[in-house]
């Protein structure tokens, strides 16, 4: 029987993290899903641990297909997994994401089921392309839950999170990630299907938890940036100004976290990540 979920992690040399993940996805209560890790060529035990959870498995379950070679970044490992995968939705957790709880999966499936039971009753509510629901981020600084923003803002901006929204994968099929971009691919895609006209639902289930590096490099976060101006830029609706300000305020972030005393910065950074979801 065709899986309803599809779970998707790409790896490369996360052999410190992809545990933690790969368990979380195994006890998930839900019965119809099927697993996939997509391995870069990882060359520091990653390999070694997806291969005892793909033979030996889980609180009862195993990886369903997993492959390791090298590839063109972490979007062309996605790109693979939609080729490979059999369920009617996909979502990446990447390697050091985990699902809020056990009971994510079953949760969202009862969501999704009932939608379907609308459509049928001939109520104009439609069977969604896009699922997505709320996440908690953790960094050094603190822990908090995270619900989306306007989806009506969804073609110029981030109002969701990737880990926290399934994509029906004949869709993904269709327009899967564009290599181009390195940092952004998945704005790139999930707002082409907004603009599209794809149906998106939410559902009131939390479910990724994400923990984010908060002395993550500013250069990569000013590229990110830059990229996705680019890309609002390509439909006559970027703001170069706003853009350049918001990395100007995160440098100013992370120039404060370099000089700022431990006790001080932990405190500070604490409070901003608590009431200004700042990292």
């Amino acid at each position: 029987m065709t899986p309803l979920f599809s779970i998707v992690t790409v790896t490369f040399n996360a052999a410190s993290c992809v545990e933690k993940t790969i368990r979380s996805v195994l006890s998930q209560t839900f019965e119809g899903v099927e697993y996939i890790i997509v391995d870069g060529g990882s060359r520091d035990g990653t390999v070694e641990i997806i291969k005892k959870y793909a033979e030996t498995g889980w609180e009862g379950r195993r990886i369903a297909r997993w492959i390791s070679e090298p590839d063109r970044g972490i979007y062309d490992g996605m790109n693979k997994a939609i080729v490979m995968a059999e369920g009617k939705y996909l979502l990446f957790l990447n390697a050091d994401d985990t699902f809020a709880n056990e009971n994510v999966l079953s949760e969202v499936a009862d969501k999704i089921r009932n939608k379907e039971k609308i459509e049928t009753q001939g109520i104009t509510e439609e069977n969604p392309d896009v699922v997505y629901g709320s996440w908690r981020v953790k960094t050094e600084y603190g822990e908090y839950h995270q619900e989306p923003g306007p989806i009506s803002a969804l073609d110029r901006k981030w109002v969701i999170c990737h880990q926290a929204t399934f994509v029906k994968t004949t869709l993904l099929r269709q327009r899967p990630f564009n290599l181009n971009y390195r940092l952004c691919a998945d704005f790139d895609q999930l707002s082409e299907f907004f603009i599209s006209g794809k149906t998106f639902c939410y559902v009131p289930v939390e479910i990724a938890c994400c923990p984010i590096d908060s002395g993550a490099s500013f250069n990569n976060f000013a590229r990110s940036k830059r990229e996705h101006y680019q890309i609002v830029s390509q439909r006559n609706m970027g703001n170069r100004m706003q853009t350049e300000l918001m990395i100007l305020r995160v440098g100013i972030v992370h120039f404060l976290k370099l000089i700022l005393p431990r006790a001080i910065r932990f405190r500070f950074f604490a409070f901003l990540a608590k009431h200004y979801k700042v990292m």
